[in-house]
């Protein structure tokens, strides 16, 4: 019998591998969302599940954000110093440049686009967003921390952050990233602080075009796991459920098997020539015909040779297909019980015969109370051991190992 240490430790190792698929499930479901509500309501269920784990995914959301904005503001300042090397040109061939260069990628990048052409206003705004970037011909790109200062080699202030927060995003009180309707998230710059450009980079058109080309291929491919991914799922839900229909009718089978044995020993008992078997006087009475005893004979014989045999036929061959679970029975038990219906002969004693029929009784009494499968109480097999279900559900068992 498992002491309490034991018991313990089946228990906990049961709720630590539903754990560890509840996170599982989680993780996949949080990654997969495509909606932003859906998104959040995973993550906050994942944390409560494995706060570990929902935390690292939730920080690598936002350095994920982080890296979109870093890139967002890298690409405004590259189209603005592309814009600014225009100036010589026609204002027809400016304007032709904005229309077929600066309109698309200012949209792959998600940046706003005004509603009219303005050369003049773009031409303010380009130089602003670079005298945001560097200060004097000879200034290197940089970026302040809240409250830092910057000065030159004169020891004059050129630069300052204000004292305060430095967030990239604009998060709720729970610490959730905040998503807009089409799933980018919701930055908020902070005064003062600057992004850190790198050297400026005019995409050539055979550039744009390998651009694109990546992305319609990065998400031809997410598109592609999503639904092998969803194949999957429906081929294992589909193959759990043929399973679980397939078991229940081998309870069925096996639950009728026993109960039908059962029977057949009860009506021995309680027939009048029962009790003259295996003793002297009923040897004697049943050499005659039409006596108590004759009739109780040829009842057991037929227990033996057709009810009997037929349910140990049947459960031998339920066996290979996972019924051992039915009652737990091994094949130890299983031969027991084959020898207690091989010792049912006329010639054995009054106690034996009832010896053989109160083990195969009881054998049967415990495979017709076997619970259904996958309901608490139920035995299965995993790597040759047995466990015990405590909980859960059909495709997500809790279960507790049988000493």
């Amino acid at each position: 019998m498992a002491t309490p240490l034991e018991i313990y430790d089946y228990v906990k190792r049961g709720f630590n591998e539903g754990k560890q698929r509840a996170t599982n499930r989680l993780l996949g479901q949080t990654l997969n969302a495509t909606d932003p509500t859906q998104r959040q309501a995973y993550l906050r269920a994942l944390i409560d599940t494995d706060p570990q784990a929902g935390y690292a995914l939730q920080q690598q959301f936002q350095k994920n954000a982080q890296a979109a904005q870093e890139k967002q503001q890298q690409t405004a300042t590259e189209l603005a110093r592309a814009w600014l090397s225009t100036a010589n040109i026609t204002p027809q061939q400016r304007q032709n440049f904005y229309n077929t260069f600066i309109t698309p990628q200012s949209q792959a990048a998600k940046l706003p686009i005004p509603e009219q052409y303005d050369p003049e206003a773009f031409d303010q705004e380009a130089k602003a967003r670079i005298a945001m970037t560097q200060t004097g011909q000879s200034a290197q790109p940089y970026s302040l921390a809240p409250g830092a200062r910057r000065y030159d080699a004169n020891n004059q202030l050129v630069a300052e952050a204000p004292l305060q927060e430095k967030p990239h995003y604009d998060a709720d009180r729970a610490g959730f990233v905040q998503l807009a309707s089409d799933g980018t998230p919701v930055f908020k710059p902070v005064p003062g602080i600057t992004p850190k450009p790198e050297p400026s980079q005019q995409l050539t058109p055979y550039q744009q075009a390998q651009l694109s080309l990546g992305q319609a291929r990065l998400a031809l491919d997410t598109e592609t796991r999503r639904d092998a991914a969803e194949t999957k799922k429906a081929a294992l839900q589909a193959k759990a459920e043929q399973n679980q229909q397939a078991a229940l009718a081998r309870h069925h089978d096996a639950v009728e098997s026993a109960t039908t044995l059962i029977g057949a020993i009860d009506r021995l008992r309680n027939s009048p020539g029962y009790k003259g078997l295996g003793t002297p006087l009923g040897g004697l009475s049943a050499a005659f015909p039409y006596t108590d005893v004759r009739d109780a004979q040829a009842q057991l014989e037929v227990l033996k040779a057709q009810i009997a045999l037929g349910v140990m036929s049947k459960l031998k061959a339920l066996s290979p297909q996972g019924a051992t679970g039915f009652g737990a029975l091994s094949e130890k038990e299983l031969a027991v019980i084959q020898n207690s219906i091989d010792s049912l002969s006329p010639g054995i004693s009054h106690a034996k015969l009832e010896q053989s029929l109160n083990e195969i009784q009881t054998t049967m009494e415990k495979i017709k109370n076997t619970p259904p499968p996958y309901s608490v109480g139920y035995i299965i097999q995993r790597g040759g051991k047995q466990y015990r279900v405590v909980g859960g559900t059909p495709d997500d068992l809790y279960v507790e190992e049988v000493p």
